[in-house]
């Protein structure tokens, strides 16, 4: 278990205005942006606060959801037990590109029965650059929501049996 107490945690609280997206005054699409992105002042005052989110306080933006602004629930980042992720049946490889991997991954350890956290304080995301297959307009995206909505009403044993038969499943373990 992470720190003793949980197998998952989530570094931000859950709710409205726990995802901060961070529009930076610069791209990074090369080796020598990424030299200037280090070296700039952007990046250098935030270091030289140790680190402090507050000087990014006038970067940060919310995308409107259905739940509200900046709603931070299961995607980003997640830190876990590696043996728990394995025995939680790894990524589901049925979705393809964006959405709705995460909440499918929050569902079914919690399903599984996981002991889950959060951190009560923000997730800053720096803002990037979205092809076709990262954001909702992707072309997999009804057949990743039927999946989804076939995957949620499945009890814990029907879920196993699930995860149990996928080939990408049995071909790793």
């Amino acid at each position: 278990m992470l720190g003793g107490e949980y197998d998952v945690i989530y570094p931000y609280r859950f709710g409205n205005h726990a995802e901060r997206k961070v529009n930076m005054p610069f791209t990074v699409e090369t080796q020598e942006d990424m030299d200037g992105f280090e070296n700039s002042d952007w990046a250098k005052k935030f270091i030289e606060s140790g680190y402090s989110c507050d000087c990014l306080d006038e970067h940060y933006f919310y995308y409107k959801s259905q739940f509200g602004e900046g709603w931070g629930e299961f995607g980003m980042v997640q830190f876990f037990d590696r043996q728990v992720y394995i025995d939680g049946y790894l990524e589901n490889e049925g979705f393809i590109a964006y959405a709705p991997e995460d909440t499918e991954r929050h569902h079914r350890w919690k399903t599984l029965g996981y002991n889950i956290g959060r951190v009560d304080n923000h997730a800053y995301h720096l803002e990037h650059e979205r092809t076709q297959n990262s954001w909702y307009h992707n072309p997999h995206m009804e057949r990743n929501n039927k999946l989804w909505e076939d995957l949620k009403v499945l009890s814990k044993e029907e879920l196993i049996a699930y995860y149990k038969r996928q080939e990408y499943y049995s071909n790793r373990m």
